[in-house]
Formats: C-alpha cells, sequence, structure tokens
C-alpha cells in the first residue's frame, strides 16, 4: 500500500498546531495552580509537539523517490521516526517523575479551581478528538509513525483521568495525592514508551506483524 505522505503531514500539522495550544493552556494553568500532575500531563503534550516535529521530518524522508543506495525507497525512516518518539517518551517519564519528587519534598499544595478542572476537561476533549483523527488517517493511508503516534495517545489518556481523581483528592485534604498521581503518569509514560520502541525495533528487523510478545 502506497502511503500518500502529503494527507500525512497535513495531518501532522494540525495535530501539532493543536498539541502547542493544548501544552500551553495545560502549562500555565498548572503552573498557576501549582499542580504538578497538571503540568506533568503540559509536558507530555509538549513533547507530543515535538514527536509531530520528528514525524514531519521523517514522513518528508520517508517521500523521497528510490534511489541506487535505498532501491527499495525509504518508508523505514518514517520507523526510525517513531523509534525516536519512543526514547522521547523515556525522556519525558524521568523528567515527570523528577518534578514529581520535587514537589514532594516540598510540601506545597496545589489550589484546585474550577478554572484548572475546566482547562483539564477542554483539553481532554481536543486530545480524544487528536488520536481519533491520527489512528483513523493512520489506518486510511498505511502510516506507521501516525499509528504509533495515536496508539500512545490513546494510552495516555488514562493518566489525563488520574489528573483529575488527583484533582478530586487535593479538595478532599490530601495534597499528596498530586505527587502520586505525578509519578503513575511516569510508570504510564514509560510503560507506553517501551511499547512503541518494541513495535518500531519489530518493524526495522522484520519481525512478523502478528507477534505477540505479551
Amino acid at each position: 500500500m502506497l502511503v500518500d505522505y502529503r494527507t500525512v503531514r497535513k495531518t501532522l500539522i494540525i495535530t501539532l498546531i493543536l498539541n502547542i495550544s493544548v501544552s500551553v493552556a495545560k502549562g500555565v494553568v498548572g503552573a498557576w495552580a501549582g499542580s504538578v500532575s497538571m503540568v506533568a500531563d503540559a509536558v507530555h503534550s509538549l513533547f507530543d509537539s515535538v514527536s509531530n516535529i520528528v514525524g514531519l521530518v521523517a514522513v518528508r524522508l520517508s517521500g523521497m523517490p528510490p534511489d541506487l543506495e535505498h532501491p527499495y525507497g525509504h518508508g523505514k525512516y518514517e520507523v526510525v521516526g517513531s523509534l525516536f518518539v519512543g526514547f522521547l517518551l523515556f525522556l519525558t517519564a524521568f523528567i515527570v517523575a523528577w518534578e514529581a519528587f520535587g514537589r514532594f519534598f516540598s510540601g506545597a499544595v496545589p489550589d484546585i479551581t474550577l478554572l484548572t478542572v475546566a482547562v483539564m476537561l477542554a483539553t481532554i476533549a481536543i486530545n480524544l478528538g487528536v488520536t481519533w483523527y491520527e489512528g483513523w488517517v493512520g489506518k486510511k493511508e498505511g502510516s506507521s509513525f501516525l499509528l504509533a503516534d495515536a496508539n500512545h495517545s490513546n494510552q495516555f489518556h488514562q493518566t489525563k483521568e488520574l489528573v483529575l481523581v488527583g484533582f478530586l483528592f487535593i479538595r478532599l485534604g490530601y495534597p499528596a495525592a498530586d505527587t502520586v498521581v505525578g509519578l503513575l503518569i511516569a510508570v504510564i509514560i514509560g510503560r507506553i514508551g517501551v511499547g512503541v520502541v518494541r513495535d518500531a525495533a519489530g518493524v526495522l528487523t522484520d519481525v512478523p506483524p502478528d507477534v505477540d510478545y505479551d
């Protein structure tokens, strides 16, 4: 199946704009409220934006015609891009865990208001739309990068629910919940990163797609 890289690039540009908007909104409100879990979610959205840029470069290279050194084309550059996204997720997990530990020892209490909850709910809706759109285009065009990006985004939705649960416990008088949620988010991001790297490495080493690693 031939991939329409022009459509893939268009999809990545749209998701890049939305991811940056979501990251800025959560980052600003999360920092204002002093919520490490919300800032952690914003950091992930920021790295989503970076992965979109990586994807644009990888897709650009993948769309190049075959040459003497690459008689079968440059399609696996897209898979290399997916591999890089996996390593970005590992870096994100480390940053989130570091920030969560720092907040635990600082003893700061987040200020959860109606605004923080409203921003989280709005960004969740946007993220769900972006994930569905990326997955739909990825399946339609056979783009391994879009499918990998949509898959890790879909798995990450559970962390957004954790942030909201953390908000509830903070309002009930348990500020340590913010740190706990931040650490759980770090673990989930790391686990998703393992899956992305494993799948990309499998494609690069010609592992059959129906192999079950679990």
